[in-house]
C-alpha cells in the first residue's frame, strides 16, 4: 500500500488507528447487545461487518476512504472478539483460562496460516485482491457461525437467566463500572494494549530496518502468532490454578522482557538470538490479557453483566490504542529508527503488569449474588 499510494509511515498508521477506534466505539453497543439479544445474532452481524469493510476497501483509493474501511472492519472484530470471549467464560466457568487458551491457540494457528496464505494472494494478485477473497471467505462463514450456536443459551437472549428490573440492573452495571477495581484493570488495559499496538503494525518494517530480509521478518512475525498458540494453553491452565490476576501481571512483564530482546536484533553477532528471544517471549504472551481479562472481571464483579462490563473494558483499552500506532508512525519518521517506539512500548507495559497486581487489592468485590450466570 504504501509504495502503490506513496504514503508516509504516519498515513498507513492512520489505517491502524481508525480499525482500532471502530473496535473501540462499537465493543460497549457489543456488550450491551450481548446481554439483551445473546451471542448468535452478534456474532452474524460481527462477520457481515468484517466482510462489507474488506470489500469496501479493496476498491478504495483515498485516505479517508480507506480508514473508513478499515473501522468497518474494526467493527466486525468487535463483534466476534468479545461474544466469543462471553461465550466461553460463561460455558466453561470451571476452566475459564484454558477455555480462553484453546480458543487464542486455534486464532494463532489460524493466524500462521493465513499470513502465508494472504502473502501469496498479495503476490500473485496484489492486495486489493487478497481483502475481495478475504471479504468472500468471510461471508461464506457466516451460516457456520450461525449453526455452531444453534441451541446455545445465548442465541436468543440471556435477560431471563439472571433478570432484574431495567433501574437496578443499569444502577448495578454503573456501580461496577465506577469501582476502583474496574477502573484499575481499564487502565492496565490501555497500557497494555498501548505497549503492543506501539510495535505490534511495525514488526516485519522494524525488523527489515534490522538488516533482515522481507521473508524472514514476515516469518518472524508469523512465528510470534504459532508461539502465542502453545503460550495461551499454558497461561489458560496456570490462570486455572493459580489467581488469574497474578499470572496476568507475571506474563504481562514476560511481554516487556520480550520487546527488550528487540534492541539487539541488528547485532551481527547475537541479532538472531535476540530474534529468537523476541518471537518466543513477546509471542507467547501476546494474547494474555485478552485471555485472562474475562477470567479476573468474573471473579471480581461476577458473570451478570459480563458482555456489558467486557465492553467498556475492550473500549478503555481501545481508546488508548488508537493513538499507539500514530505515535510509533510520527516517532519514526521524526527519528529514522524504532529506538523511542521500543522504550514506549516496554515502559507501557511494564506499568501495565505493576497494576495487573492491583485488580484484586483495590476497591470492594462484588456480591456473591451476582456472581451466578
Amino acid at each position: 500500500m504504501m509504495r502503490e499510494l506513496a504514503w508516509s509511515n504516519v498515513r498507513i498508521s492512520v489505517l491502524a488507528a481508525t480499525y482500532t477506534i471502530g473496535n473501540l466505539a462499537s465493543n460497549p453497543l457489543v456488550g450491551i447487545a450481548l446481554d439483551r439479544f445473546g451471542a448468535r445474532i452478534v456474532l452474524l452481524l460481527g462477520a457481515a461487518a468484517f466482510a462489507a469493510g474488506l470489500l469496501c476497501a479493496s476498491g478504495s483509493h483515498s485516505l479517508m476512504s480507506l480508514a473508513a474501511c478499515f473501522g468497518l472492519v474494526g467493527v466486525g472484530m468487535s463483534g466476534f472478539s468479545l461474544p466469543s470471549a462471553v461465550v466461553i467464560t460463561r460455558s466453561v466457568p470451571a476452566q475459564k483460562g484454558l477455555g480462553m487458551g484453546i480458543f487464542m491457540g486455534a486464532a494463532s494457528v489460524g493466524a500462521v496460516v493465513f499470513l502465508s496464505v494472504v502473502a501469496a494472494w498479495i503476490q500473485a494478485v496484489g492486495w486489493r485482491h487478497a481483502l475481495a477473497r478475504l471479504a468472500a471467505l468471510s461471508v461464506v462463514l457466516l451460516p457456520v457461525m450461525w449453526l455452531s450456536l444453534r441451541g446455545d443459551e445465548n442465541s436468543t437472549g440471556i435477560r431471563s437467566a439472571a433478570r432484574v428490573t431495567t433501574q437496578e440492573s443499569g444502577s448495578e452495571v454503573f456501580s461496577q463500572l465506577l469501582n476502583a477495581g474496574f477502573l484499575v484493570a481499564a487502565l492496565c488495559g490501555m497500557l497494555f494494549t498501548i505497549g503492543l499496538l506501539a510495535i505490534y503494525y511495525d514488526v516485519v518494517d522494524l525488523l527489515g530496518r534490522a538488516g533482515y530480509s522481507p521473508h524472514i521478518a514476515a516469518l518472524a512475525f508469523g512465528g510470534t502468532w504459532l508461539v502465542s498458540g502453545a503460550g495461551s494453553l499454558v497461561i489458560g491452565h496456570l490462570a486455572d490454578r493459580f489467581a488469574p490476576a497474578r499470572v496476568l501481571a507475571a506474563v504481562i512483564l514476560i511481554s516487556a522482557v520480550g520487546i527488550l530482546f528487540l534492541y539487539g536484533a541488528p547485532a551481527p553477532r547475537y541479532g538472531a538470538v535476540c530474534l529468537v528471544g523476541f518471537i518466543l517471549l513477546w509471542g507467547a504472551s501476546g494474547n494474555v490479557f485478552s485471555q485472562l481479562i474475562p477470567a479476573v472481571l468474573v471473579e471480581r464483579f461476577g458473570s451478570r453483566h459480563l458482555g456489558t462490563i467486557l465492553g467498556a473494558q475492550f473500549a478503555a483499552s481501545g481508546v488508548a490504542g488508537s493513538l499507539a500506532p500514530m505515535l510509533t508512525g510520527l516517532l519514526v519518521d521524526r527519528s529514522g529508527s524504532y529506538d523511542l517506539a521500543i522504550a514506549v512500548s516496554v515502559s507501557a507495559t511494564v506499568l501495565s503488569a505493576a497494576l495487573a497486581l492491583a485488580i484484586g487489592a483495590i476497591g470492594s468485590p462484588c456480591p456473591l449474588e451476582n456472581a451466578r450466570p
